[in-house]
């Protein structure tokens, strides 16, 4: 004999030597099983979402193998295989149970191994509703839509059910196969208990909810792709949900003050005499329900999940509640108003995002009026016409909001702080002033001291400026800021970051520095000369501006 090197298996759960063990099995021949499956998946009546699976079916499909279909194993179906204990025939049947040789009458026994579990499993479009017998339930649930499951058993399972579906029942049993990636740790590592990284859902439940976890893998999630389970990403899916009870307690203080007219639909739209941001906020409703139905329909479901966190967070509590705070102390017809769309706008949103967050949709909008026991039997809403001239306005107004903060922070005004500003909005000065309260309130401007124009802004004034697109605020310095104080921060601030800039100009100079350093080092140089020149020349525009 001579020494031969070769690989050796070994069990991946023990570590025990796995040792090849020739065996009598049984086998089906797959290439007549494999060819409807084959051209159902060309011909387009089956698809996959992504579209690259396809070609990694096909691809094993075209290249199968027979089937081991035997397993020596106490639990599964048993193999319909009798061996006769006289004749020595083998009696293969479908039926339930054989009891003695059909050839010679004699004893028989059936053969003790099971079919393979993936055997089974493929069978489950149709074997779970009654088959072989034709009951109700087949008749109305096969073939089903969409079939949903993980990449790593596209061929153990998906296939299987494919060739059984279209041999047994002569129809494929879904026509859309859904394929999601596998949930890995934060490093992208695959968890296991052997490595000591598994991530415990019941824990992370108990601290942060189901509804968290749920949102945080859907966000997450890409059709086809691995994702990273970040616990902040969980804990930020906790404060959305937080944000989102928090706001409902402010609409139902309102609403509960009023009385909402209610439609077929949940709270009625509101009609008559909206202001900009009503119009703004029902029209981005609409826009957003339209981008959640592509999304879905594209089963871009992570994408839709994200489309209906950002118009709940950032436009309807970041700017309709904060503007209908303001207007909660109007006439009593703006008020029912405010109610009404809140009512409406706030409902729709929690039928928007049930499928993504169950539990505290289901608990708010129990709270709110609506139509209906269950807020998971409620219709999925549906979207009216855009109002483009008020999302154009409105969203103009928030930029310039932005712009005022933002000049503001960079020159220390303290946030509680009430200023005076000149607006210089040229066509959008009508629709300004028509909304001159939210402007006050979420900039901070005094309401004496807020001057809208039509025109272009003046000179000479001594003034911090703030411009949004065509929109220009002139913010005064008297009074706002103390001058010399802010000068002196300015120029300590430039002379900081100008030795900053300095030694990063010092290292990116010296060539031998350049040409030994790791890429990232240099890159990380490169970056921070460029941040700091940025830095100190906005820093001298504002010094500038307080007049040197």
């Amino acid at each position: 004999t001579e020494p031969h090197t070769h690989a050796v298996g070994h069990c991946d759960r023990c570590d025990t030597v796995v040792e090849p063990l020739i065996s009598t099995q049984w086998f089906v021949r797959m290439d007549e099983l494999a060819k409807p499956a084959i051209a159902a998946a060309k011909g387009g009546s089956l698809q996959f979402i992504p579209d690259h699976f396809r070609g990694v079916y096909l691809n094993w499909l075209e290249n199968i193998h027979d089937w081991t279909v035997s397993r020596q194993l106490w639990w599964g179906h048993r193999i319909p295989v009798w061996y006769c204990q006289g004749c020595g025939e083998t009696i293969v049947t479908d039926e339930e149970t054989v009891d003695v040789c059909p050839h010679c009458g004699g004893p028989v026994v059936q053969d003790p191994d099971v079919l393979d579990t993936w055997f089974s499993s493929g069978l489950w479009p149709f074997s779970t509703l009654g088959w072989p017998d034709d009951t109700p339930d087949l008749r109305r649930y096969y073939p089903s839509s969409v079939m949903e499951t993980g990449y790593e058993i596209l061929f153990f399972w998906v296939a299987r059910m494919v060739m059984f579906g279209l041999d047994v029942m002569g129809e494929l049993p879904f026509h859309t196969v859904y394929l999601h990636g596998t949930v890995r740790d934060v490093e992208g590592a695959k968890m296991s208990k052997t490595k000591g990284n598994v991530i415990d859902p019941i824990v992370i439940t108990a601290e942060y909810g189901a509804d968290a976890l749920r949102f945080a893998l859907i966000t997450q999630s890409a059709p086809g792709n691995d994702l990273r389970l970040d616990i902040q990403k969980v804990e930020d899916a906790r404060n959305f949900a937080n944000k989102l009870w928090n706001a409902t307690r402010f609409a139902l203080r309102m609403i509960g003050a009023a009385e909402i007219v209610m439609s077929d639909d949940g709270p009625a739209r509101p009609t008559g005499e909206l202001s900009l941001a009503d119009r703004w906020i029902l029209s981005r409703l609409d826009a957003t329900i339209d981008d959640t139905n592509r999304l879905m329909r594209m089963h871009q479901y992570g994408e839709a999940g994200k489309t209906i966190r950002e118009f709940v967070w950032s436009e309807f509590c970041d700017w309709y509640i904060e503007a209908a705070k303001v207007r909660q102390r109007g006439a009593p017809d703006e008020q029912a108003t405010v109610a009404q769309t809140l009512a409406c706008t706030l409902e729709r949103s929690i039928r928007l995002l049930h499928p993504f967050m169950p539990f505290v949709t289901e608990a708010l909008w129990q709270e709110l009026p609506h139509v209906g026991e269950s807020v998971m039997i409620a219709a999925w809403p549906a979207s009216g016409t855009r109002d483009e001239p008020a999302e154009s306005k409105f969203g103009a107004l928030i930029e310039t909001v932005r712009a005022i903060r933002n000049a503001r922070t960079e020159a220390n005004v303290e946030p509680g702080r009430w200023i005076a500003a000149e607006v210089f909005a040229g066509q959008l000065a009508p629709a300004f002033e028509a909304a001159r309260r939210e402007l006050s309130a979420l900039a901070r401007i005094a309401d004496d001291e807020l001057a809208i124009h039509d025109g272009a802004p003046r000179g000479g004034q001594s003034a911090l400026t703030a411009v949004a697109g065509n929109v220009v605020a002139m913010l005064p310095l008297a009074g706002m800021v103390d001058l010399d104080a802010e000068r002196d921060r300015l120029r300590k601030d430039i002379t900081a970051l100008a030795a900053e800039r300095d030694r990063a100009r010092s290292q990116l100079s010296n060539e031998a520095f350049v040409a030994r350093a790791p890429a990232q080092v240099v890159n990380v140089q490169r970056q921070r000369l460029a941040t700091t020149e940025e830095q100190i020349a906005m820093l001298e525009r504002r010094l500038a501006e307080l007049g040197i």
